[in-house]
């Protein structure tokens, strides 16, 4: 498997051991930063989402929310 991909899995099982948004944010933020070039604009989209979660809680999405956007992130990198 890629390595981006590698990095969204454990985004994913941070996100489903332990829902911390600040720490799910962080993580996102380190993803965007390390693999943004590998990213479209739609997937950078929806990573900033992600990241901007530590910005307040009008801004948090749902652990069902996240986890969507985290799977969606997951299907587009598996093809690489």
């Amino acid at each position: 498997m890629n390595d981006i991909y590698q990095s969204i899995l454990r985004l994913k099982n941070k996100l489903l051991i332990n829902y911390v948004p600040e720490e799910i944010s962080y993580l996102a933020m380190e993803i965007l930063n390390k693999y943004s070039l590998c990213l479209d604009n739609k997937e950078r989209k929806m990573m900033l989402e992600i990241i901007a979660m530590d910005m307040g809680e009008e801004f948090v999405l749902s652990q069902a929310e996240c986890l969507e956007v985290i799977d969606f992130l997951l299907q587009s990198k598996r093809q690489i």
